[in-house]
Protein backbone atom coordinates (compact mmCIF):
# COMPACT_ATOMS: atom_id res chain seq x y z
CA UNK A 1 0.00 0.00 0.00
CA UNK A 2 1.31 3.44 -0.88
CA UNK A 3 2.31 5.66 2.03
CA UNK A 4 -0.34 8.28 2.79
CA UNK A 5 1.09 11.79 2.32
CA UNK A 6 1.31 14.16 5.26
CA UNK A 7 -1.75 16.46 5.35
CA UNK A 8 -1.15 20.03 4.18
CA UNK A 9 -3.30 22.95 5.34
CA UNK A 10 -3.44 25.64 2.63
CA UNK A 11 -4.22 28.23 5.30
CA UNK A 12 -0.82 27.72 6.92
CA UNK A 13 0.96 29.87 4.34
CA UNK A 14 1.73 30.37 0.64
CA UNK A 15 4.06 27.37 0.39
CA UNK A 16 1.46 25.09 1.96
CA UNK A 17 -1.26 26.47 -0.36
CA UNK A 18 1.03 25.89 -3.35
CA UNK A 19 1.62 22.27 -2.28
CA UNK A 20 -2.09 21.73 -1.60
CA UNK A 21 -2.99 22.84 -5.12
CA UNK A 22 -0.18 20.75 -6.64
CA UNK A 23 -1.69 17.70 -4.99
CA UNK A 24 -5.06 18.66 -6.50
CA UNK A 25 -3.48 18.62 -9.97
CA UNK A 26 -2.28 15.08 -9.34
CA UNK A 27 -5.70 14.02 -8.05
CA UNK A 28 -7.38 15.42 -11.17
CA UNK A 29 -4.99 13.30 -13.24
CA UNK A 30 -6.28 10.15 -11.53
CA UNK A 31 -3.78 10.07 -8.64
CA UNK A 32 -0.91 8.38 -10.52
CA UNK A 33 1.91 7.11 -8.33
CA UNK A 34 4.99 9.29 -8.00
CA UNK A 35 6.95 6.47 -9.60
CA UNK A 36 4.71 6.73 -12.67
CA UNK A 37 5.05 10.53 -12.71
CA UNK A 38 8.83 10.20 -12.42
CA UNK A 39 8.94 8.22 -15.66
CA UNK A 40 7.20 11.12 -17.42
CA UNK A 41 8.76 14.09 -15.66
CA UNK A 42 12.43 13.17 -15.69
CA UNK A 43 12.77 13.70 -11.91
CA UNK A 44 12.87 11.11 -9.16
CA UNK A 45 9.71 10.08 -7.32
CA UNK A 46 11.19 11.53 -4.11
CA UNK A 47 11.81 14.91 -5.74
CA UNK A 48 8.24 15.08 -7.08
CA UNK A 49 6.80 14.01 -3.73
CA UNK A 50 8.82 16.70 -1.95
CA UNK A 51 7.48 19.30 -4.39
CA UNK A 52 4.00 18.73 -2.99
CA UNK A 53 5.20 18.30 0.58
CA UNK A 54 4.53 21.86 1.71
CA UNK A 55 7.87 22.18 3.51
CA UNK A 56 9.79 24.31 1.01
CA UNK A 57 9.27 25.91 -2.37
CA UNK A 58 10.17 23.47 -5.17
CA UNK A 59 12.30 24.64 -8.07
CA UNK A 60 10.58 25.97 -11.19
CA UNK A 61 11.93 23.03 -13.23
CA UNK A 62 10.47 20.46 -10.85
CA UNK A 63 7.13 22.30 -10.62
CA UNK A 64 6.67 22.45 -14.39
CA UNK A 65 7.73 18.82 -14.81
CA UNK A 66 5.26 17.75 -12.07
CA UNK A 67 2.36 19.66 -13.66
CA UNK A 68 3.29 18.58 -17.19
CA UNK A 69 3.41 14.92 -16.18
CA UNK A 70 -0.10 15.31 -14.73
CA UNK A 71 -1.39 16.97 -17.89
CA UNK A 72 -1.93 20.30 -16.12
CA UNK A 73 -1.66 23.89 -17.35
CA UNK A 74 2.10 24.46 -17.36
CA UNK A 75 1.90 28.17 -18.24
CA UNK A 76 -0.53 28.88 -15.41
CA UNK A 77 1.70 27.08 -12.92
CA UNK A 78 4.73 28.94 -14.20
CA UNK A 79 2.97 32.21 -13.27
CA UNK A 80 1.87 30.68 -9.97
CA UNK A 81 5.46 29.72 -9.15
CA UNK A 82 6.73 33.26 -9.68
CA UNK A 83 3.89 34.64 -7.55
CA UNK A 84 4.94 32.29 -4.75
CA UNK A 85 8.57 33.31 -5.21
CA UNK A 86 7.64 36.98 -4.78
CA UNK A 87 5.55 36.22 -1.69
CA UNK A 88 8.31 34.25 0.01
CA UNK A 89 10.83 36.97 -0.85
CA UNK A 90 8.58 39.61 0.75
CA UNK A 91 8.13 37.46 3.86
CA UNK A 92 11.89 37.03 4.17
CA UNK A 93 12.40 40.78 3.90
CA UNK A 94 9.70 41.46 6.50
CA UNK A 95 11.24 39.10 9.06
CA UNK A 96 14.84 40.27 8.56
CA UNK A 97 16.11 42.19 11.63
CA UNK A 98 16.21 45.96 11.17
CA UNK A 99 19.66 47.54 10.93
CA UNK A 100 20.43 50.37 13.33
CA UNK A 101 20.94 53.77 11.72
CA UNK A 102 24.72 54.44 11.50
CA UNK A 103 24.08 58.09 12.31
CA UNK A 104 22.67 57.07 15.67
CA UNK A 105 25.59 54.76 16.31
CA UNK A 106 28.07 57.58 15.60
CA UNK A 107 26.66 59.52 18.56
CA UNK A 108 26.91 56.60 20.93
CA UNK A 109 27.86 56.49 23.68
CA UNK A 110 25.83 59.49 24.79
CA UNK A 111 24.94 57.71 27.82
CA UNK A 112 22.19 56.68 29.87
CA UNK A 113 23.40 53.69 27.92
CA UNK A 114 22.68 50.75 30.00
CA UNK A 115 23.09 49.18 26.53
CA UNK A 116 22.35 45.52 26.35
CA UNK A 117 22.25 43.57 23.07
CA UNK A 118 18.71 43.77 21.70
CA UNK A 119 16.75 41.85 19.09
CA UNK A 120 17.34 44.74 16.67
CA UNK A 121 21.06 44.00 16.81
CA UNK A 122 20.38 40.36 16.04
CA UNK A 123 21.62 39.08 19.42
CA UNK A 124 18.99 37.68 21.73
CA UNK A 125 21.34 35.60 23.84
CA UNK A 126 21.81 38.27 26.53
CA UNK A 127 19.39 39.04 29.39
CA UNK A 128 16.38 41.24 28.59
CA UNK A 129 16.79 44.98 29.11
CA UNK A 130 15.41 46.07 32.52
CA UNK A 131 12.25 48.16 32.60
CA UNK A 132 13.83 50.60 35.11
CA UNK A 133 17.26 51.26 36.46
CA UNK A 134 18.16 50.95 40.11
CA UNK A 135 20.08 53.98 41.43
CA UNK A 136 23.82 53.38 41.62
CA UNK A 137 25.00 53.54 45.19
CA UNK A 138 28.71 54.32 44.79
CA UNK A 139 31.26 56.10 42.60
CA UNK A 140 32.89 52.77 41.91
CA UNK A 141 29.55 51.40 40.74
CA UNK A 142 29.10 54.35 38.37
CA UNK A 143 32.57 53.86 36.90
CA UNK A 144 31.96 50.17 36.47
CA UNK A 145 28.61 50.82 34.75
CA UNK A 146 30.18 53.34 32.36
CA UNK A 147 33.03 50.96 31.56
CA UNK A 148 30.61 48.15 30.85
CA UNK A 149 28.45 50.40 28.66
CA UNK A 150 31.46 51.55 26.66
CA UNK A 151 32.62 47.97 26.21
CA UNK A 152 29.21 46.90 24.94
CA UNK A 153 28.95 49.84 22.53
CA UNK A 154 32.45 49.25 21.15
CA UNK A 155 31.61 45.58 20.77
CA UNK A 156 28.45 46.39 18.84
CA UNK A 157 30.35 48.76 16.55
CA UNK A 158 32.95 46.06 15.87
CA UNK A 159 30.24 43.53 15.10
CA UNK A 160 28.56 46.00 12.72
CA UNK A 161 31.82 46.64 10.86
CA UNK A 162 32.49 42.90 10.64
CA UNK A 163 28.99 42.23 9.33
CA UNK A 164 29.30 44.99 6.71
CA UNK A 165 32.67 43.65 5.56
CA UNK A 166 31.33 40.10 5.39
CA UNK A 167 28.29 41.26 3.44
CA UNK A 168 30.52 43.03 0.93
CA UNK A 169 32.60 39.89 0.41
CA UNK A 170 29.47 37.79 0.11
CA UNK A 171 27.98 40.12 -2.52
CA UNK A 172 31.19 39.92 -4.55
CA UNK A 173 31.29 36.12 -4.49
CA UNK A 174 29.03 33.86 -6.62
CA UNK A 175 26.25 32.08 -4.76
CA UNK A 176 26.91 28.45 -3.87
CA UNK A 177 23.52 27.85 -2.30
CA UNK A 178 21.71 25.07 -4.14
CA UNK A 179 18.41 26.68 -3.23
CA UNK A 180 19.31 30.17 -4.43
CA UNK A 181 16.14 32.01 -5.35
CA UNK A 182 15.66 32.77 -9.06
CA UNK A 183 14.16 36.10 -8.02
CA UNK A 184 17.60 37.29 -6.87
CA UNK A 185 19.21 40.11 -8.81
CA UNK A 186 21.22 38.65 -11.66
CA UNK A 187 23.25 39.88 -14.60
CA UNK A 188 24.94 38.29 -17.58
CA UNK A 189 28.41 36.95 -16.74
CA UNK A 190 31.30 38.84 -18.36
CA UNK A 191 33.00 37.29 -21.40
CA UNK A 192 35.54 34.61 -20.51
CA UNK A 193 39.07 34.35 -21.85
CA UNK A 194 38.88 30.57 -22.33
CA UNK A 195 38.44 29.37 -25.93
CA UNK A 196 34.84 28.47 -26.68
CA UNK A 197 33.60 25.35 -28.44
CA UNK A 198 30.11 26.77 -29.05
CA UNK A 199 27.70 29.32 -27.60
CA UNK A 200 24.02 29.69 -26.69
CA UNK A 201 21.49 32.11 -25.25
CA UNK A 202 19.39 31.79 -22.10
CA UNK A 203 15.63 32.17 -22.44
CA UNK A 204 14.20 31.56 -18.96
CA UNK A 205 13.62 34.52 -16.62
CA UNK A 206 16.39 33.11 -14.45
CA UNK A 207 18.87 30.43 -15.49
CA UNK A 208 20.71 28.49 -12.79
CA UNK A 209 24.30 27.51 -13.47
CA UNK A 210 25.30 24.65 -11.19
CA UNK A 211 28.49 23.06 -9.92
CA UNK A 212 27.62 19.69 -11.51
CA UNK A 213 25.31 17.98 -14.00
CA UNK A 214 22.63 17.33 -11.39
CA UNK A 215 19.52 19.24 -10.33
CA UNK A 216 20.67 18.83 -6.73
CA UNK A 217 24.10 20.38 -7.39
CA UNK A 218 24.90 23.77 -5.87
CA UNK A 219 24.02 26.93 -7.79
CA UNK A 220 27.24 28.83 -8.55
CA UNK A 221 25.90 31.51 -10.89
CA UNK A 222 22.59 32.91 -12.12
CA UNK A 223 21.83 34.56 -15.46
CA UNK A 224 18.71 36.36 -16.73
CA UNK A 225 16.98 35.74 -20.05
CA UNK A 226 18.82 36.80 -23.19
CA UNK A 227 22.36 36.17 -21.93
CA UNK A 228 24.87 34.94 -24.51
CA UNK A 229 26.97 32.22 -22.87
CA UNK A 230 30.16 30.64 -24.17
CA UNK A 231 30.74 26.93 -23.59
CA UNK A 232 33.96 24.92 -23.59
CA UNK A 233 32.16 21.59 -24.08
CA UNK A 234 29.33 19.55 -22.63
CA UNK A 235 28.74 16.56 -20.37
CA UNK A 236 25.80 14.25 -19.61
CA UNK A 237 23.73 14.20 -16.44
CA UNK A 238 20.22 14.53 -15.03
CA UNK A 239 17.41 14.66 -17.57
CA UNK A 240 15.65 18.03 -17.76
CA UNK A 241 12.49 18.71 -19.77
CA UNK A 242 12.93 21.37 -22.43
CA UNK A 243 10.24 23.97 -21.66
CA UNK A 244 10.11 25.02 -25.32
CA UNK A 245 9.71 21.65 -27.05
CA UNK A 246 8.60 19.50 -24.11
CA UNK A 247 11.29 16.93 -24.94
CA UNK A 248 13.83 15.41 -22.58
CA UNK A 249 17.48 16.51 -22.59
CA UNK A 250 20.45 15.04 -20.69
CA UNK A 251 23.14 17.42 -21.98
CA UNK A 252 24.77 19.93 -19.64
CA UNK A 253 26.86 22.71 -21.19
CA UNK A 254 30.18 23.66 -19.58
CA UNK A 255 30.14 27.43 -19.03
CA UNK A 256 33.43 29.19 -19.78
CA UNK A 257 33.25 31.12 -16.49
CA UNK A 258 32.76 27.87 -14.55
CA UNK A 259 29.87 25.55 -13.76
CA UNK A 260 27.42 23.77 -16.06
CA UNK A 261 23.92 24.61 -17.29
CA UNK A 262 21.23 22.29 -18.64
CA UNK A 263 20.83 22.31 -22.41
CA UNK A 264 17.06 22.37 -21.82
CA UNK A 265 17.15 26.04 -20.75
CA UNK A 266 19.51 27.33 -23.44
CA UNK A 267 18.91 28.04 -27.13
CA UNK A 268 21.80 26.48 -29.02
CA UNK A 269 23.33 23.04 -29.48
CA UNK A 270 26.93 21.81 -29.60
CA UNK A 271 28.49 20.93 -32.97
CA UNK A 272 27.53 17.45 -34.14
CA UNK A 273 31.21 16.42 -34.13
CA UNK A 274 31.74 17.41 -30.48
CA UNK A 275 31.64 14.48 -28.04
CA UNK A 276 30.62 14.69 -24.35
CA UNK A 277 33.30 15.08 -21.69
CA UNK A 278 33.27 14.19 -17.98
CA UNK A 279 32.22 16.81 -15.44
CA UNK A 280 31.10 16.73 -11.78
CA UNK A 281 28.01 14.51 -11.34
CA UNK A 282 28.15 13.39 -14.99
CA UNK A 283 26.99 9.99 -16.28
CA UNK A 284 28.57 7.77 -18.98
CA UNK A 285 27.42 8.17 -22.59
CA UNK A 286 25.19 5.50 -24.21
CA UNK A 287 27.12 2.50 -25.49
CA UNK A 288 24.50 0.03 -26.79
CA UNK A 289 20.83 -0.08 -27.74
CA UNK A 290 18.54 -2.89 -28.89
CA UNK A 291 15.19 -2.50 -30.70
CA UNK A 292 12.16 -4.75 -30.34
CA UNK A 293 8.59 -4.63 -31.66
CA UNK A 294 5.50 -5.96 -29.92
CA UNK A 295 2.13 -6.26 -31.76
CA UNK A 296 -0.72 -4.52 -29.94
CA UNK A 297 -4.18 -6.10 -29.84
CA UNK A 298 -5.53 -8.74 -32.19
CA UNK A 299 -5.18 -6.70 -35.39
CA UNK A 300 -2.05 -5.83 -37.36
CA UNK A 301 -2.59 -2.05 -37.33
CA UNK A 302 -0.46 -1.08 -34.32
CA UNK A 303 2.86 -2.22 -32.93
CA UNK A 304 4.78 -0.95 -29.93
CA UNK A 305 8.42 -0.06 -30.43
CA UNK A 306 10.61 -0.72 -27.41
CA UNK A 307 14.29 -0.48 -26.58
CA UNK A 308 16.83 -1.54 -24.01
CA UNK A 309 20.45 -0.56 -23.74
CA UNK A 310 23.53 0.36 -21.74
CA UNK A 311 23.70 3.88 -20.26
CA UNK A 312 20.69 4.79 -22.41
CA UNK A 313 18.41 7.54 -21.05
CA UNK A 314 16.54 8.80 -24.13
CA UNK A 315 15.55 6.79 -27.21
CA UNK A 316 14.26 8.03 -30.56
CA UNK A 317 12.54 5.80 -33.11
CA UNK A 318 12.36 6.41 -36.87
CA UNK A 319 11.14 4.49 -39.92
CA UNK A 320 11.75 4.77 -43.66
CA UNK A 321 8.47 4.96 -45.58
CA UNK A 322 6.22 7.08 -47.77
CA UNK A 323 3.50 8.93 -45.91
CA UNK A 324 0.01 7.78 -46.95
CA UNK A 325 -2.52 9.95 -48.74
CA UNK A 326 -4.01 10.65 -52.12
CA UNK A 327 -0.88 12.35 -53.45
CA UNK A 328 2.35 10.51 -53.95
CA UNK A 329 4.84 11.20 -51.14
CA UNK A 330 8.58 10.52 -51.26
CA UNK A 331 10.04 7.68 -49.27
CA UNK A 332 12.06 9.18 -46.41
CA UNK A 333 12.89 8.83 -42.73
CA UNK A 334 10.11 9.84 -40.32
CA UNK A 335 10.33 10.13 -36.55
CA UNK A 336 7.96 7.69 -34.86
CA UNK A 337 8.51 8.94 -31.32
CA UNK A 338 10.96 10.04 -28.62
CA UNK A 339 10.88 8.60 -25.10
CA UNK A 340 12.82 8.83 -21.84
CA UNK A 341 10.57 6.40 -19.95
CA UNK A 342 13.18 3.77 -19.21
CA UNK A 343 10.94 1.91 -16.74
CA UNK A 344 8.43 1.31 -19.55
CA UNK A 345 11.09 0.16 -22.02
CA UNK A 346 11.00 3.51 -23.85
CA UNK A 347 7.76 2.24 -25.41
CA UNK A 348 6.29 4.20 -28.33
CA UNK A 349 3.14 3.07 -30.23
CA UNK A 350 3.28 3.05 -34.04
CA UNK A 351 0.15 2.90 -36.20
CA UNK A 352 0.75 1.02 -39.43
CA UNK A 353 -2.70 1.41 -40.98
CA UNK A 354 -2.09 4.82 -42.65
CA UNK A 355 1.09 3.48 -44.26
CA UNK A 356 -0.80 0.85 -46.24
CA UNK A 357 -2.38 3.44 -48.55
CA UNK A 358 0.97 4.16 -50.24
CA UNK A 359 2.14 1.58 -52.77
CA UNK A 360 5.76 2.56 -52.09
CA UNK A 361 5.50 0.79 -48.75
CA UNK A 362 4.87 -2.68 -50.16
CA UNK A 363 8.39 -3.91 -49.38
CA UNK A 364 10.22 -4.21 -46.06
CA UNK A 365 10.27 -0.99 -44.00
CA UNK A 366 13.49 -0.20 -42.10
CA UNK A 367 13.03 0.92 -38.48
CA UNK A 368 15.70 2.19 -36.08
CA UNK A 369 16.10 2.83 -32.37
CA UNK A 370 18.70 5.50 -31.61
CA UNK A 371 20.19 6.53 -28.27
CA UNK A 372 19.62 10.30 -28.11
CA UNK A 373 21.12 12.95 -25.82
CA UNK A 374 18.24 15.38 -26.38
CA UNK A 375 16.47 17.23 -29.18
CA UNK A 376 18.70 17.31 -32.27
CA UNK A 377 21.23 15.32 -30.24
CA UNK A 378 21.63 11.94 -31.95
CA UNK A 379 24.39 9.45 -31.26
CA UNK A 380 25.78 6.69 -33.44
CA UNK A 381 24.43 4.11 -30.98
CA UNK A 382 21.69 2.56 -33.14
CA UNK A 383 19.89 -0.71 -33.84
CA UNK A 384 18.13 -1.25 -37.20
CA UNK A 385 15.35 -3.73 -38.03
CA UNK A 386 12.83 -4.13 -40.82
CA UNK A 387 9.20 -5.24 -40.95
CA UNK A 388 6.57 -5.93 -43.59
CA UNK A 389 3.18 -4.26 -43.33
CA UNK A 390 1.42 -7.46 -44.33
CA UNK A 391 3.04 -9.35 -41.43
CA UNK A 392 4.30 -6.97 -38.71
CA UNK A 393 4.62 -9.81 -36.20
CA UNK A 394 7.85 -10.92 -37.87
CA UNK A 395 10.87 -8.67 -38.21
CA UNK A 396 14.57 -9.13 -38.83
CA UNK A 397 17.83 -7.16 -38.63
CA UNK A 398 18.47 -4.56 -41.34
CA UNK A 399 21.77 -3.37 -42.78
CA UNK A 400 21.89 0.32 -43.72
CA UNK A 401 24.48 2.33 -45.60
CA UNK A 402 26.30 4.97 -43.56
CA UNK A 403 24.48 7.83 -45.30
CA UNK A 404 21.12 6.24 -44.49
CA UNK A 405 22.17 5.63 -40.89
CA UNK A 406 23.07 9.31 -40.47
CA UNK A 407 19.68 10.41 -41.80
CA UNK A 408 17.90 7.85 -39.61
CA UNK A 409 19.73 9.02 -36.48
CA UNK A 410 18.86 12.65 -37.13
CA UNK A 411 15.20 11.85 -37.81
CA UNK A 412 14.87 9.71 -34.68
CA UNK A 413 16.33 12.33 -32.33
CA UNK A 414 14.89 15.53 -33.79
CA UNK A 415 12.78 17.87 -31.67
CA UNK A 416 9.26 16.38 -31.66
CA UNK A 417 7.54 19.68 -32.48
CA UNK A 418 9.41 20.13 -35.73
CA UNK A 419 8.07 19.07 -39.13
Amino acid sequence: MARKPRPVNPADGPIQAFAYDLRAVREEAGNPTYRALAALAGFSATTLSDAAGGVRQPSLEVTLAYVGACGGDVERWKRRWYELDRLTACESAATEPEREDPAVADHEPDLAVSVLPSAEDGDTSGPPAPRHRSPLRSTGGVALAIALALAVVLGLLALRLTAQTGAAHQAAAPSTDASASPSSSTSCPPPAQAPRAFSGKTYNVNTLIRSGASLSAAVVLQAPAGCALDFTGYCLGDIVTDTTSGSADMRWFMVSQGGVVSSAVVHGNPPSTLQPSPCPDSVPPPSAVSLSMVPQGAGPDTVELRATGTHVAIVGFAAYYAAGGQTSQPVQWHQVGLSHEAAAGFAVPWRLGPLRTATSNDGPIPVVAVACLGGDGPTTVVDARQIRLDDPSTWQPATLAQADLTKAERAACRYPDRG
